[in-house]
Formats: C-alpha cells, structure tokens, sequence
C-alpha cells in the first residue's frame, strides 16, 4: 500500500487541532504532569513540652518509679538528621545499693538533667542517642511522692548535689503529632 505526500500535507493540520477540539468538547484528557504533593510536617521539629514515667532497677536490687517534666527543641534537616536539645527536671528512686552521700542513703534523687540528642526521622518513627549533664540532690523521701516538689527541693540550701555525665539511646514512635511514646536506655558516670 502506498500513501501518496498529499494526503499526509492534508492531514497533518487535522491531527494538530485534534488536542485542542478535544478539550474544548468536554472529552476527557491526559494530565501533562502531576502536581506537586504536600510534604506531611514532621513530628519530631520544634518545641515540646512533655512529662515521662520510668522505672529504675538492677540485678538483685529492688527497682521504683520516677518521674520528671521536659522541655525540648529539635530541628529536623533536609536529610532528614534531626539535632535537638532537652532540660529535664524529676525525682529518680535510689536503689538499694546506692552509695552514701553526705552520710546517709538517699531514698531517690532529684535531679536537674540537660543533654543534646542527634536522631533520624523515618517519617512515625525517630531512633536517636544523646549526651549531657545532670545533676543530683539526694532526698530522704521514697516514692514518686518526693519528686513533686523537685525544682523546689532542688534549689533550697543544703549540701550534697553531684554532678554526672549522662549518655543514653532509644527509639521514639510518633502515635500523633502530639502524642510519642518511646523506649529508652540511660546511664550516667559520676564525676
């Protein structure tokens, strides 16, 4: 079969007005390009402000629960890296093998905590490690009872506060941008 030049000169005009009469007679179309698709915010940037419960325990000692409020900001980068800084303030239970400050064995501790974390953001989910300095005042008191006056009895006269170098690792998972739980590991070296 052969197709003679004319027909072609004649029919490419046809074919070149084609899109057009077609968008303009309701037909349906092809989109050229998609459009740009909104980034969800990440959950792990910005200020936050928290309160934790833990629990503290060893091997053959006898373990309690603490407490502490938080406040902390992280910023999260193209890489998705996220650097952040956290000040926490709580009461820790002694453990039964706790050495003896100033005398006498504390029954927990009340503590002032600041520490730099670095992490990464895999969307709901954030592992992360983290160093910093607390510091400790041991209190008589046992129970988380002790630690509701923390700031107070933190700052009031008295000897006793040690400094520590604390370090830790764990992995936080974003139920909502507003709700984290998280699972961690802390350990602190006396200085």
């Amino acid at each position: 079969m052969r197709v003679c030049p004319a027909f072609l000169v004649l029919l490419a005009p046809l074919v070149a007005a084609l899109p057009a009469r077609a968008q303009t007679s309701g037909l349906p179309t092809f989109a050229q390009s998609q459009p740009p698709q909104a980034t969800p915010d990440s959950p792990w940037k910005g200020l936050s402000v928290g309160a934790e419960a833990f629990w503290i325990g060893g091997r053959g000692a006898k373990g309690g629960f603490g407490g502490a409020t938080n406040v902390a900001w992280s910023r999260a980068f193209d890489n998705n890296v996220i650097l952040g800084v956290k000040l926490r303030a709580g009461y820790a239970p002694a453990l039964a093998f706790a050495p003896l400050w100033g005398g006498r064995r504390a029954g927990g501790w009340n503590f002032v905590e600041t520490s730099a974390t670095v992490g990464y953001d895999f969307g709901r989910v954030r592992p992360w490690a983290s160093v910093g300095a607390a510091f400790l005042k041991p209190t008589g008191q046992r129970g988380f009872g002790g630690g509701i006056d923390t700031l107070n009895a933190f700052f009031e006269p008295g000897g006793g506060t040690r400094g520590l170098v604390t370090y830790g690792a764990g992995a936080d998972i974003a139920i909502t941008n507003n709700l984290t739980l998280g699972v961690a590991v802390h350990g602190a070296t006396r200085q």
